[in-house]
């Protein structure tokens, strides 16, 4: 008797979370970032074809994951040269990365908004991270900082590439 009610209790539990789980539109999806440029610029570029599962419940966060990659070969910052250099391997190395991916452990509300934390595994290093987001016209839109040399992406110096990195996630789902 207590097998039947453990199974029927895991298969109550399988079918909440496919009932709220929602499938990103690829189309409408970007991750975009900010980094300085030689002290003066700012270099504002974006990825795309993010991809992955979501699921996301307001009324429980217990029940909130977010198992999500981007196409790292997708990068694009309006400089055709500098794209291609940072799919090299002494930036992005996209034939050995292809991914960028991201991997929640937790979703807490913060306020007005939401605190998701989680693990960001890019160039191959997985570092924790925290992404404040919000959840809007069935979007979720958040932002988050790395620092780029923790990840092994580019060199030491920080006068022609920063070493902070402003990452922002516009997420829609369908």
């Amino acid at each position: 008797m207590n097998k039947i009610i453990l199974l029927l209790l895991l298969s109550l539990n399988f079918s909440i979370a496919e009932l709220i789980a929602q499938n990103i539109n690829t189309a409408e999806s970007k991750i975009s970032f900010d980094i300085s440029n030689m002290k003066i610029n700012t270099v504002k570029g974006s990825l795309s074809n993010l991809i992955g599962d979501v699921s996301f419940d307001e009324t429980n966060l217990d029940l909130c994951q977010f198992n999500v990659c981007v196409d790292a070969a997708t990068i694009e910052t309006g400089n055709d040269k500098r794209d291609e250099h940072l799919k090299k391997e002494d930036y992005f190395d996209v034939d050995n990365f292809p991914q960028i991916c991201y991997e929640s452990t937790s979703t807490a509300k913060n306020g007005d908004s939401y605190l998701s934390k989680g693990l960001l595994k890019l160039h191959g290093i997985e570092k924790e991270i925290e992404i404040n987001f919000t959840y809007e016209a069935n979007s979720l839109i958040g932002s988050f900082q790395i620092n780029r040399t923790d990840f092994g992406i580019g060199g030491k110096g920080t006068f022609m590439v920063g070493d902070e990195v402003k990452i922002y996630i516009h997420c829609s789902l369908e």
